[in-house]
């Protein structure tokens, strides 16, 4: 078992590199959401970029533990299953899937305030593209100095700020 017990090692390296690129995945989507806030468009495209290649290294660090797993026999098995199996390093395996998980739900929940903020934009840039749309129906342009032509009752103004 002694053997094993040094390969299983390989997994908790694994281990302790996803609970990293959770880490850095969280701090990406902080930085993405205090882009958002703030408008900061620079901000937000290497938030975005940086949460790109994250993506892909999960990816690549998640089939590297479906492999090692296929290669001990184990295919398909959860972590609680390795755990059974190598008692000798169960609890440091326990420790890592537990940080892993949390680091995770706190990806899964930044992901989803996230989501729902562009939600939220894209609700308001929507309606403005349609009041636009609607303007330039029933005969408004924009003119000189960023007024509107064709609102002459209002001095080239939607709102009479007057009233």
């Amino acid at each position: 078992m002694a053997g094993k017990s040094r390969d299983v090692r390989s997994l908790i390296k694994l281990l302790d590199q996803q609970i990293d690129v959770a880490r850095r995945m969280r701090d990406a989507l902080s930085a993405e959401r205090r882009a958002m806030v703030s408008g900061d468009v620079d901000s937000l495209l290497s938030a975005v970029s940086r949460k790109m290649g994250l993506v892909a290294e999960m990816k690549e660090l998640d089939q590297r533990r479906s492999e090692w797993l296929e290669a001990q026999g184990m295919g398909g098995s959860v972590l609680s299953d390795v755990a059974q199996a190598f008692p000798d390093v169960r609890e440091a395996l326990w420790e890592r899937a537990d940080r892993l998980k949390r680091e995770l739900e706190d990806v899964a929940s930044l992901s989803r305030a996230n989501a729902e903020m562009l939600r939220q934009q894209l609700r308001v840039t929507r309606g403005t593209i349609d009041f636009l749309l609607s303007l330039s129906q029933v005969g408004f342009q924009y003119g000189q100095e960023g007024r509107l032509a064709g609102a002459h009752a209002l001095g080239g103004r939607l709102v009479d700020r007057e009233a």
